[in-house]
């Protein structure tokens, strides 16, 4: 079924990459013991290496970014891509942002794996998020 039939509204991808943007912020200004105003309402349960491989996924992912907050966003190697090249292969992600790991296909998997986490929170991907179905205990007579 798709998002439309159950009654949810599917988000624009330009919303989408905008909402990422905001999360590799958020966990920036966690990493750096700078919490934001409402630190406690903090949304998404992912690292913030995922939300980056997500948006270097994405065709729009550096939609309305400036160069500076190219650099404040994503690591100095990142921070070089050009938007015109997005999206980049799972192989590369991988190697800019796992480039601590030495299998290039360790790398390759965990670049898949991260964008496929960060698709899950839009129901997409195979970790998509379902609710769970409410099961009604019934008295017995």
């Amino acid at each position: 079924m798709k998002a439309e039939q159950k009654g949810e509204i599917a988000w624009a991808k330009e919303d989408e990459v905008r909402w990422v943007q905001w999360r590799v912020r958020e966990r920036k200004a966690l990493e750096a013991c700078k919490p934001t105003a409402e630190a406690w309402r903090i949304k998404g349960k992912f690292r913030l290496v995922d939300y980056q491989a997500w948006l270097l996924r994405q065709k729009g992912g550096f939609a309305e970014i400036s160069a500076t907050e190219m650099l404040e966003l994503f690591p100095a190697e990142v921070a070089t891509v050009q938007p015109e090249v997005l999206p980049l292969s799972y192989q590369r992600i991988g190697d800019l942002l796992f480039a601590e790991l030495d299998d290039p296909d360790n790398r390759k998997k965990r670049a898949a794996d991260a964008h496929n986490r960060v698709e899950s929170e839009f129901r997409r991907g195979s970790l998509k998020r379902s609710s769970k179905p409410i099961i009604i205990a019934r008295e017995r007579l």
